[in-house]
Order: C-alpha cells, then sequence, then structure tokens
C-alpha cells in the first residue's frame, strides 16, 4: 500500500504540480476536497431554430427504447456504458445520436423534467417548456468537424417543433470549443458558478455576468433551483 501510494504521489506530483498534489494527499487521509467551476448558458428556442439534416451525410435521431439503444455497436458516450444508459432512458432522459452509415460519431443526453447537478450536488424541476442540454460526447477521430453543431442544431430545432421554449446549458470555462459552439447556435452565458466541498461542507458561489454580482451558498445538503436559476433571464 505505502508503495502504491508513493508511486500515486509522483506520478501527480509530475503531471499535476504541487497545488494539486497537495489536494490528493488531502483526499488520502480523509479530507477530501472538491472543486469544480462552470458557465451556464440559455436560450431561446427560435422560430429560426432549424436542422441541418437534409442532403448531409450525418444524421441526427433519438434513441427511444431499448431496442434502439441495443442496436448502437460499441457504444460509449464518454459517461455511461450501455446498461447505465439504459436505466438512464428509463429515467425519462432522452439521448440522441449522430451517425455517418450507421457509425455513431457523437451522443448527446437532455433532461426535460428533472436535471440532475452533480458537479454542485443538486437538482432541481426544470419549468415547464424547458429543457436543459446535458453530456456530450463526439469519439476522437470525428472531432474538429463541426458535428457537434450540426447535432446540437439538429436536436434544437426538434424541440423547438415538440413545444419547448428555453434551452439551458452549463461547460467548464476551459472547454472553449463547447463554449465557442453553443455561442454560435445563439446560447448566452448568463452567470459562472464555483462549488467547493471540503468533507460535509459546501460552498457555491454564482457571479452574475452582467453586472459582476453575486451570491453565496452554504449548506450540507442537496441546492437545487436556486444555482442554475441564479441569474438566468429566462427562467
Amino acid at each position: 500500500m505505502r508503495k502504491n501510494f508513493l508511486k500515486n504521489f509522483n506520478f501527480y506530483l509530475k503531471k499535476y504540480g504541487i497545488f494539486r498534489t497537495s489536494i490528493y494527499i488531502l483526499s488520502k487521509i480523509g479530507i477530501v476536497f472538491y472543486f469544480r467551476k462552470f458557465n451556464f448558458l440559455e436560450k431561446v428556442l427560435c422560430d429560426d431554430t432549424n436542422g441541418f439534416n437534409n442532403g448531409n451525410s450525418a444524421i441526427t435521431k433519438e434513441i427511444k427504447n431499448e431496442s434502439d439503444l441495443m442496436s448502437i455497436k460499441d457504444y460509449f458516450d464518454g459517461w455511461y456504458n450501455k446498461k447505465r444508459a439504459l436505466k438512464y432512458l428509463k429515467d425519462g432522459h432522452r439521448l440522441y445520436v449522430t451517425s455517418i452509415n450507421t457509425i455513431v460519431i457523437n451522443y448527446i443526453w437532455i433532461d426535460d423534467q428533472a436535471v440532475d447537478l452533480p458537479y454542485f450536488e443538486g437538482n432541481f424541476i426544470l419549468p415547464r417548456h424547458s429543457a436543459c442540454l446535458r453530456y456530450t460526447y463526439t469519439i476522437p477521430s470525428q472531432r474538429n468537424k463541426g458535428f457537434m453543431k450540426l447535432s446540437k442544431k439538429t436536436i434544437l430545432a426538434e424541440l423547438k417543433k415538440e413545444g419547448y421554449q428555453r434551452m439551458l446549458t452549463f461547460v467548464e470555462p476551459k472547454n472553449l470549443i463547447s463554449l465557442k459552439v453553443n455561442e454560435k447556435l445563439g446560447f448566452v452565458l448568463y452567470q459562472t458558478c464555483i462549488f467547493i466541498r471540503i468533507i460535509f461542507l459546501k460552498l457555491c458561489v454564482c457571479f452574475n455576468v452582467r453586472n459582476k454580482k453575486k451570491k453565496v451558498f452554504f449548506y450540507s445538503g442537496k441546492k437545487g433551483k436556486e444555482i442554475f436559476n441564479c441569474y438566468s433571464n429566462l427562467l
């Protein structure tokens, strides 16, 4: 055990530096430290939200049941294996995949009822006619080709047809590609939130990007709508 600890320590020190290595040590001795930062974006689904599938070799479709899911060969959405994905579907979450000649190139999860915020250890019920763009994943060989933008655009158009009026999402600030794609699709940044947990004590600070105001939340259980909806213009 000591040998493994030293091996992991040296690995962390070389790869991540002294700060993140210190956090690793604290977690090992029982002081669990967790830090995440996310940008929150929102969009009104307008009449000009149109899909791009027609005339394109990439086809985006919704996976509606177990049969659809099981037909996907070598399923991997970057978050769940096929068994967990099936449970997620049965729980009411929605999955869209984009494929070229039956080969899946990306996966997109949508919530239109309850939104789970695992990064902030909270959840809340979405207002009527609202949906949340959740987990997305593009297989490495198909990245930087514009397929994720195409897929999201098509999904937004379908949700608009179904009567949805608002779309939400959250992205890490360092994920510049995802932020750029969402902004091109009309998503507007409305707040940035920082979450910190030490053992069972939790702190969340939300910053309004328009006027730099902030709200601070201390809690020990789960936090809900007040985080996601802190500075929203739509909810």
